[in-house]
């Protein structure tokens, strides 16, 4: 895992070779070595560690835990907790060996358990609760997925948005890898990446002073979803894309009763920007869902027509558009991310707590200094 660190930790990489990587070098050497029968989640819990370090190299964290969901990014990229990988082997063993003439048989239907440490208890454990319904895949799966969920906001965000139903976007990585740094913060934003003043100043990144504002427009907050969507220093880049977006905008727009504006889907594209000007700053609800929607998120009504269109055009072409939403939402993040990233730990570089203790001190020693000059000025020759 750490020969490939800076390979996984790399944001221009598409992130599909990123998943490759930790399915062949890591996950498959540690199921083939695990042992078959009595491979639980105790037993698995170090090597799980190993592989939730990788996770979290992907989403660019130095921690497996920090600013991120590891639960998000396993969903995201199809990679279950190792536990399940032994409950599916198990599984499998179970089906293949449950009815043949062998002595393995004989081991798979009475599992012993007159030794309560060894490895058949896990096993015999196993058998009664969980591999009744074994021919479940999903459900075994999601058993054990349980344990990177708990209490998580950003996982329960996750799920209630269904972005598992999207999670396709990463075969639009190869068709697309001009983009891969805008991939990159797509995967970051489903993950709930958060990192503003507040949460930097708990991390003791910052000083308590340091402000909470965005520094590119001097108001609102320092989050993915106000530099996509209406940050006005972005308006530039936004307008590039104004014809996706404004589709976007007039679709929830229609379907939103306390919507001023009242545009049809069928209209022609009007001025640059008429959207986020008139409309975003006046309706935060509608923000907050077109943001969801251009993460890949699926919470409308899914059984209506016009709906299941504009969900298939997330991930592919449709009657809407000529690119996919997804690939608009990249194409935004890979030119909007670099100056808003840059511009706010230029502004924690600030306000860093090394800095301004030493600012502090430079002061404190000039008027030290001062005020010893200003005496000795005074103290004239007898």
């Amino acid at each position: 895992m750490y020969s490939v660190s800076n390979f996984l930790r790399n944001p221009k990489i598409p992130i599909p070779f990123k998943k490759t990587i930790i399915n062949s070098i890591v996950i498959s050497r540690i199921s083939y070595f695990a042992p078959l029968l009595g491979s639980n989640k105790n037993r698995s819990h170090q090597a799980q560690k190993l592989v939730n370090e990788g996770l979290g190299y992907i989403t660019g964290s130095h921690k497996a835990k920090s600013f991120t969901a590891l639960y998000n990014v396993s969903k995201d990229l199809n990679i279950p907790p190792l536990s399940a990988k032994c409950t599916l082997a198990q599984a499998r063993c179970y089906n293949k060996w449950k009815n043949s003439n062998c002595i393995i048989s004989y081991l798979v239907n009475k599992i012993p358990t007159h030794r309560k440490y060894m490895w058949t208890k896990a096993s015999h454990t196993l058998a009664e609760k969980k591999l009744s319904k074994h021919e479940n895949t999903k459900a075994i799966k999601n058993f054990y997925w349980k344990d990177l969920k708990k209490t998580s906001i950003k996982a329960k965000f996750y799920d209630e948005n269904k972005l598992e139903d999207s999670k396709d976007y990463l075969k639009l990585c190869y068709e697309y890898p001009e983009y891969s740094y805008g991939w990159y913060w797509l995967m970051k934003a489903r993950s709930g990446y958060k990192l503003d003043a507040k949460v930097a100043k708990a991390a003791k990144i910052v000083d308590e002073s340091c402000p909470n504002y965005c520094p590119c427009c001097k108001s609102r907050c320092q989050t993915i979803e106000h530099w996509l969507v209406d940050c006005p220093s972005f308006n530039n880049i936004r307008s590039k894309f104004s014809t996706s977006l404004d589709t976007i905008f007039n679709f929830y727009n229609q379907r939103t009763p306390s919507s001023s504006v009242n545009n049809s889907l069928d209209s022609n594209i009007i001025d640059n920007n008429n959207v986020m000007n008139n409309f975003v700053y006046n309706n935060s609800s509608v923000c907050k869902k077109v943001f969801k929607f251009l993460l890949g998120g699926r919470t409308e009504n899914c059984n209506s027509r016009e709906w299941k269109e504009m969900y298939n055009c997330q991930i592919k072409k449709g009657n809407y558009i000529d690119s996919p939403f997804l690939v608009v939402t990249a194409a935004l993040l890979n030119e909007i991310m670099p100056i808003a990233i840059g511009q706010q730990w230029s502004l924690f570089s600030r306000y860093n707590p090394k800095t301004t203790r030493s600012v502090n001190a430079e002061e404190t020693v000039g008027q030290v200094s001062r005020i010893i000059a200003t005496d000795n000025d005074h103290n004239f020759p007898s």
